[in-house]
């Protein structure tokens, strides 16, 4: 790939990481939690997927490096899970 493509295609990065749910989630928490992560996502240019199980949280996110970023540090702060464990994390 020539210097001129390199420049043209966007950065991604992506992180996937798993966490414990502090207090079990209710329906209503859970439909209030993905609400709120996809407006966010979407703010930031962000995709992903989150998964809730049995008080157990895996989510895999990708989009532009800076924005990752700190959504990953918003991650890392939130009172809501804990035992926070990043699985992988990538650069293109």
């Amino acid at each position: 790939m020539d210097a001129a493509n390199q420049l043209q295609q966007p950065k991604l990065a992506t992180i996937a990481y798993r966490s414990k749910a502090t207090a079990p989630f209710c329906e209503g928490q859970l439909h209030e939690l993905l609400i709120t992560s996809q407006a966010n996502k979407r703010e930031s240019g962000l995709t992903g997927l989150l998964i809730y199980d049995e008080g157990k949280f895996f989510q895999w996110i990708e989009g532009d490096p800076d924005c990752l970023t700190d959504v990953w540090n918003a991650i890392q702060h939130d009172q809501r899970h804990t035992d926070i464990e990043l699985l992988g994390a990538c650069r293109t």
